[in-house]
């Protein structure tokens, strides 16, 4: 059995995990994936981790069939391991292997991007590449975030500390490119500037949004806005803008963010 056995020290721990990727690993997957057939054994883990589209189908296979990895997916007594969160040998879960191989993916694209030919404006050096990367490290852990990667790099560090944990829930581009433009405003509050649309401390709702989103927060109960966008004040700051279609567009995390994180009320979401 090919488990991935290390001692519980840090550095020991990723120096034996990489050597695991690049080894079984990446074996196993030049067999499951065409686009790492023909390639050198010893070049699939670069190749995977300089490729998005790759890593995104690599991990795909890791998650749908796992038949395939049953020598490496180990616990350290050597028994199979079917939970994502349970340990494997290493004492780390297949989860938080999986969110090393995403931060490690994520570094290189940012540091490709600022060392190219056409670098971004706020990313022009490993130093300013290697910021960004510090200010969303802690929240890149989800398969779903790879294709994502090359969004996040059109941010500046301070848009993502903004952020901050909306990028765990965020999955849909233009979704995370609204919250984008709104969290490049200078004030961490911009709605609290829309004189048209206010409330007194003794008629702000402790909880102001807990009517507005589904239970799963994945969603806007649109019906519920019918009240606010009714408002003189707020239809004024609106004009003839269809809420309804706007809201339908608009994401629970997003929503979130806006009410709990900016501390918006739900008049000065509709408005923003």
């Amino acid at each position: 059995m090919v488990a991935i056995t290390i001692a519980k020290d840090g550095f020991e721990v990723k120096k034996r995990i990489n050597k695991t990727l690049q080894g079984p690993v990446s074996v196993i997957l030049s067999g499951a994936l065409a686009d790492l057939s023909g390639l050198p054994k010893d070049k699939i883990y670069d190749h995977v981790l300089d490729n998005l589209p790759i890593l995104t189908k690599s991990l795909a296979i890791l998650r749908k069939d796992r038949r395939r990895f049953l020598d490496v997916l180990v616990d350290g007594k050597g028994s199979k391991v079917d939970d994502d969160f349970q340990p494997l040998a290493c004492g780390r879960s297949l989860n938080e292997v999986v969110g090393m191989v995403i931060r490690s993916a994520t570094k290189r694209y940012f540091r490709a991007i600022a060392t190219s030919p056409t670098p971004l404006p706020h990313m022009k050096d490993v130093d300013q590449a290697d910021q960004l990367y510090d200010a969303i490290r802690e929240y890149l852990m989800h398969d779903w975030q790879v294709p994502l990667v090359p969004t996040y790099a059109e941010m500046t560090p301070s848009v993502a500390q903004r952020i901050g944990e909306g990028l765990m829930h965020i999955q849909d581009v233009d979704e995370l490119r609204g919250l984008m433009d709104l969290s490049s405003f200078e004030s961490p509050n911009p709605a609290k500037a829309v004189e048209t649309v206010q409330q007194t401390e003794a008629e702000v709702d402790p909880d102001p949004f807990s009517l507005y989103i589904s239970l799963d927060g994945k969603r806007l109960n649109i019906q519920t806005f019918e009240d606010i966008t009714a408002k003189p004040e707020v239809k004024a700051a609106i004009g003839q803008t269809d809420m309804n279609d706007v809201l339908k567009l608009v994401g629970g995390p997003s929503a979130h963010f806006l009410v709990y994180g900016m501390g918006l009320t739900p008049e000065q979401f509709v408005v923003v």
